[in-house]
């Protein structure tokens, strides 16, 4: 049974997290209302699909990387920790805002709790996956361990885990 959007108004299908057309979280499901019978988000048909995930991923290091690495050769030190610091700053903005990085919302995929299928904010989207999960990627093999717990049938990598978070699609276009 098709479900209105409250912001524009477009039907939406009755799992939808987000409209379809403009993106806004939809009231969720009454099974949201209680913890205990909460759906598994991959019940619901919407999660991202991993090449996504791995390409947003991709466009968010190279947005760090690329111009990291010409700083590094042609920019004072305090250039760099300028940049450092920006690049951190918007991708916090945006996940705590949204739960998108600058590549999620390119390929229309976002954070959200497993629970409730909203956005968790700022404790889970950049404490717990960006900080936390950038300071275990220094010990050896961290990174290609979490990079493959993907290939899980729920799709969530350690880092997910670790949030209690998971990837879904935003349902932005039809």
């Amino acid at each position: 049974m098709p479900v209105e959007c409250p912001n524009c108004g477009a039907a939406n299908p009755d799992t939808a997290l987000y409209c379809r057309n403009c993106g806004q979280l939809m009231e969720p499901p009454e099974l949201f209302e209680q913890p205990d019978a909460a759906p598994e988000i991959e019940e619901l048909g919407v999660m991202a699909g991993r090449l996504p995930r791995l390409i947003a991923a991709i466009v968010d290091r190279a947005t760090l990387v690329a111009p990291l690495f010409l700083l590094l050769i042609f920019a004072p030190i305090a250039m760099l920790v300028a940049y450092l610091a920006a690049w951190f700053l918007v991708q916090a903005t945006f996940l705590t805002i949204n739960g998108q990085t600058v590549g999620k919302m390119i390929f229309s995929i976002r954070i959200v709790k497993v629970g409730t299928g909203r956005n968790g904010g700022f404790v889970p989207n950049v404490l717990l996956r960006l900080v936390l999960n950038g300071a275990l990627g220094l010990i050896p093999f961290y990174s290609v361990v979490d990079a493959l717990f993907i290939v899980r049938s729920d799709r969530r990598c350690i880092h997910d885990l670790i949030a209690g978070t998971v990837v879904v699609k935003s349902q932005r276009s039809g």
